[in-house]
């Protein structure tokens, strides 16, 4: 039993129906070899019930699946599944589905023409599930081969043939409008087919007298681009329309045609993004209280040009007031200042002070930012837009405590799972208490939506989209009806319990050791190890019945209750900006956490002129609201801060991984003191926290040799993100790293196909690395990664030929990349590389004004490589 099912059965259950029983005993779980990871797997050893000679005279069952558990082509019911009747439960103001399966019963041919017809007093559309070929890419489920998957559901009633040994599934779904009637509406679900007898089904959808409120949270969709559906006007209020329906109150505004300009100190927003922005607030997609992200091709885009920051600080002001002037005027949401899309940590100066100057205007700066990237770059950000997974409950308090809010997005949840993506829309987000939740992407790929004739088809996860935005409005409107009521309410104060036991007991940790790209394996993927099928549905019903207890039925309007910043000034060093180190360091023992806060984050723009703060910051490193901002002032002074490693890594004692990788990235800065730190920060169960460990290791460089026993183990862990840490350090390490070229050479030999990073380790270590020599050249070839082998093979063995051979990649490609990685490759070899920069000088000259315009990336890295040659002659 899971831990969520004790304490749920005194509430009216929605699988207390026949229509949503679970199949009893069926496997919906399988191994892996990740530690917690599960997978929902196709349907295998069914057994075929012995069906009564009327259901055989019949020709086909009518049966039902709870939705959370879309019916795959290959489904045989079990006769507990096959029932006469049906019922769902829903608030006024909501979406909820139910989900029919139709299976032949003794027919050797198909079923034909099967049609699905529904009569009963509230709107409803009917659909029919399409299924397509999906090869699981998780290397666990690799076995399965091609699946044939439950995908997207088409407008229509009728599936045209079932075929023999198959189920065909109806997804129906009601909608109950703010004023529609509380109580029991009746009616029925008519199954017919060629030749063959109805099967009628009673329906009862219970509608609740509780208006369930609008989310108080972003949830939006990265739109991507702007396909010809949107440039039809019609078709693009239906595409928004679908998705006000499904929840979304948000999206991003991606300016491809025309860009915004800033012409004679005035801002020009093209009329056409002006249309589009109220036609999604006319459609209800878009709220006034609700944020919208400036996605691409904007004055604030690091891309569009501003790398070396020509706009002023004054202009910088200017255009920001003018925006936020702009979206007042017309009525418009708070439009945010979006930032380097995923930044790296390995941003030039010039990032900061391009990043920090947006961040000082009034216009908050978003970006979407991995977890390590939050660790570096979060202060710069009004709003982080976190990857699913990489978010702690102390990531969400150190933002607030900033005066910053964390999302989270996706790229990763797509087509086929209806679960996964209800888990993280609806649980996952309100147990983090996170303010925003978006999605990569609404049409990119046709992840989420199929354009139809009659508008957007969803895939079954766009559904579970808006199911778990239905789970975070219940849940967020009962914890307020809890906190409002009278001190001595018991159902109030049983709520309160109930929901703080829910939340604690929630799994964040969603990937469970993937990379969260593998997650496109879709239906195979189950992100909740402590969650069953059944208990969102559960969950759902207890808290509608707590609400209904508290008095939510009595409300009309339910508010949101509003959300209460931390009162940190929008750059949090501002208070102190202009004040002395000592000052600064009188204010690092106020009383108050934010005059505190904000004399820690003044230290850490002052680097190493922060030198005499270091032991006021060190002793902060146990003031739980100041920590991580005082290890950051740390950082910023540098390897001059005596003792300044062994006081932060204590925090690798915590419990949360936030922490532990702030420590790690503090630490990296720190230099030869932080090496032993580090080493115990590799050892670290989250793969975050190694990753930025190893990197830090690397950049220590050859001092951090003694970690190399700690780093061997690692070159072989399941886990991409472990085995780069151990690659970065190495390179790092070089000569010092040599205990571990078998094991490097062993993991380049083993993978399915050549692995750059590797052969840059190896050839990190040089001469020392021979043995690796025939590993790298039995599979040295023409394409990209040989890039990377003959640099390794050059470096241990010193023999121009394997240099020549890169010259040759960069004349006759063996692939599309191959170039441009030449053009890294000797970017990085720099000097070393001197022998062949003539031949570059030529290739460049015989290439001409054309190509150097067409492949201006790979031109400028090689013009980087013939400077650095050039500096060392």
């Amino acid at each position: 039993m899971s831990r969520f099912k004790l304490g749920l059965t005194c509430c009216l259950l929605l699988l207390a129906a026949p229509g949503f029983a679970q199949p009893e005993g069926e496997p919906i779980a399988g191994g892996g070899a990740e530690a917690n990871v599960r997978f929902l797997l196709p349907p295998t050893d069914q057994v075929e019930p012995n069906w009564t000679r009327s259901q055989k005279k019949h020709g086909y069952v009518v049966y039902t699946e709870i939705y959370n558990h879309a019916l795959w082509p290959k489904q045989i019911p079990k006769k507990s599944q096959i029932v006469r009747s049906v019922t769902c439960r829903m608030a006024r103001n909501e979406y909820e589905p139910i989900q029919i399966g139709v299976y032949g019963v003794g027919n050797s041919e198909p079923l034909k023409q099967v049609r699905a017809a529904v009569d009963i007093d509230l709107p409803f559309q009917v659909r029919f599930i399409k299924s397509s070929q999906r090869t699981p890419k998780a290397k666990e489920l690799k076995h399965l081969g091609a699946t044939l998957t439950p995908n997207l559901l088409r407008l229509g009633n009728t599936h045209e043939s079932i075929e023999p040994g198959h189920t065909g599934a109806f997804w129906i779904t009601f909608y109950a409008s703010e004023n529609a009637k509380p109580g029991k509406h009746k009616g029925t679900i008519t199954i017919s087919a060629k030749g063959k007898p109805d099967t009628t089904l009673r329906i009862v959808v219970e509608v609740l007298p509780l208006r369930l409120p609008k989310s108080d949270i972003a949830f939006g969709m990265y739109h991507y681009r702007v396909t010809n559906w949107m440039n039809d006007p019609e078709y693009a209020k239906k595409i928004h329309r679908d998705m006000a329906r499904h929840g979304m109150n948000s999206s991003t505004l991606c300016l491809y045609k025309q860009p915004i300009r800033y012409e004679n100190n005035r801002l020009l927003f093209p009329l056409e993004d002006k249309s589009r922005l109220h036609n999604w607030m006319d459609s209800g997609m878009a709220r006034p209280d609700m944020p919208v992200m400036l996605l691409e091709n904007h004055l604030i885009n690091w891309a569009s040009g501003n790398v070396n920051d020509q706009l002023s600080a004054e202009q910088k002001q200017d255009i920001a007031k003018q925006y936020m002037a702009f979206a007042q005027d017309e009525g418009f949401p708070e439009l945010l200042a979006y930032l380097t899309d995923e930044p790296s940590l390995d941003q030039p100066p010039s990032y900061f002070s391009w990043a920090t100057g947006w961040k000082k205007t009034p216009m908050r700066t978003v970006a979407a930012l991995s977890g390590k990237a939050a660790v570096g770059f979060g202060h710069m950000h009004d709003v982080w837009v976190v990857h699913t997974g990489q978010i702690s409950p102390e990531m969400v308090r150190e933002a607030w405590r900033q005066g910053a809010e964390v999302w989270t997005y996706s790229i990763a949840m797509g087509n086929y799972n209806v679960h996964s993506n209800r888990y993280r829309d609806g649980i996952y987000t309100w147990a983090l208490r996170l303010r925003g939740n978006f999605q990569w992407a609404y049409f990119h790929e046709e992840r989420y939506i199929e354009y139809g004739v009659e508008g957007p088809d969803p895939r079954i996860s766009w559904e579970g989209r808006r199911e778990g935005i239905d789970d975070y409005r219940y849940l967020t409107m009962l914890e307020a009806l809890a906190d409002r009521a009278e001190a001595d309410n018991e159902t109030a104060q049983e709520a309160k319990v109930w929901l703080a036991e829910l939340r604690e007991n929630v799994d964040l940790g969603f990937y469970h050791g993937f990379n969260g790209s593998s997650r496109v394996d879709g239906p195979f993927c189950y992100p909740a190890p402590n969650l069953e099928l059944e208990d969102y549905d559960r969950i759902r019903a207890k808290a509608a019945d707590y609400c209904i207890q508290l008095g939510g039925d009595q409300l009309d309007r339910f508010t949101p209750t509003p959300y209460v910043l931390s009162g940190a000034a929008k750059w949090e060093a501002r208070p102190f900006e202009r004040e002395t180190v000592d000052a600064c360091i009188t204010g690092l023992t106020d009383s108050d956490m934010q005059v505190r806060r904000a004399a820690a984050a003044s230290l850490a723009e002052r680097g190493e002129a922060g030198l005499p703060a270091v032991e006021k910051l060190k002793m902060q490193l146990s003031d739980v609201d100041v920590r991580l901002i005082a290890a950051r002032a740390l950082q910023a002074i540098g390897p001059k801060a005596p003792g300044a490693a062994d006081a932060i890594a204590v925090l690798f004692d915590d419990d949360d991984t936030f922490t532990r990788m702030v420590a790690a990235r503090a630490l990296g800065d720190l230099g030869e003191q932080s090496v032993a730190g580090l080493r115990k920060a590799l050892r670290d169960s989250n793969s975050q926290v190694v990753n930025i460990a190893g990197h830090a290791l690397g950049d220590i460089g050859p001092a951090a040799a003694p970690a190399v026993p700690d780093l061997i183990p690692l070159i072989s862990n399941d886990n991409e993100k472990v085995r780069r840490a151990a690659y970065s350090a190495i390179v790092g390490i070089g000569p010092g790293a040599v205990a571990a070229t078998d094991a490097l050479a062993l993991q380049f030999k083993n993978n399915d196909r050549p692995n750059p990073y590797i052969a840059w380790a190896i050839g990190a270590i040089g001469p020392g690395a021979k043995a690796a020599i025939p590993a790298l050249e039995k599979r040295r070839d023409t394409r990209y990664w040989s890039v990377a082998i003959n640099a390794a093979l050059f470096r241990i063995r010193g023999e121009k030929a394997d240099l020549d051979a890169i010259v040759q990649l960069l004349r006759e490609p063996g692939g599309s990349y191959a170039r441009e990685y030449v053009g890294k490759g000797l970017e990085k070899l720099g000097a070393e590389a001197a022998p062949i920069a003539d031949d570059v000088r030529d290739f460049l000259k015989e290439q001409g004004d054309e190509f150097a315009k067409k492949k201006a990336a790979l031109v400028a890295s090689l013009n980087r490589y013939l400077d650095k040659v050039k500096a060392s002659e």
